[in-house]
């Protein structure tokens, strides 16, 4: 064997630099995902309802009628947007639109303002299912707005806000 046998020290230095390696790309991650997030939740913030919307909801809405269904998915975001990260909707509470910020109040508004009167609903939950659903003390991670009760589709029931 040429060289001998590997020292103590030079099997340490291999060791550190393998776990500094590591941490640069863990670094590297997190910085990338949080970039990533900022980017989301900035536009998220800056968007705004685009001219098509009624050409696109009425799509939407149409085929959820066809499908047989009652309720269409409008928007899909993090709890943490909500100005009290989710807990009014978490909470069933009536005045949990107040608590929407960036584009999902201005949709909401935009449902308020174009849709109310048509007779359909607004509602919004925490948008976990199955076994994160049943965690009922937990945050919610994601909120759903669903305009709920499409205009003269169902029973008649009313349904809630």
């Amino acid at each position: 064997m040429s060289g001998g046998l590997i020292k103590p020290d030079e099997l340490k230095r291999i060791a550190e630099e393998v776990e500094m390696a590591k941490a640069r790309e863990a670094l590297e991650k997190k910085r990338k995902g949080d970039h990533e997030r900022d980017a989301f939740r900035d536009s998220f913030m800056s968007r705004e309802i685009q001219p098509e919307v009624f050409e696109r909801l009425s799509r939407v809405v149409k085929s959820a009628a066809e499908r047989g269904e009652h309720e269409v998915l409008v928007l899909r975001f993090p709890s943490a947007y909500c100005t009290d990260g989710g807990r009014a909707i978490n909470s069933f509470e009536p005045e949990w639109p107040q608590t929407l910020t960036g584009f999902a109040k201005k949709a909401h508004a935009f449902y308020e303002k174009e849709l109310a009167h048509l007779g359909s609903k607004a509602r919004a939950d925490h948008g976990l299912s199955g076994r994160h659903a049943r965690r009922r003390r937990a945050v919610p991670a994601l909120v759903a707005l669903r305009r709920a009760k499409l205009a003269g589709a169902g029973d008649r029931r009313p349904a809630s806000a």
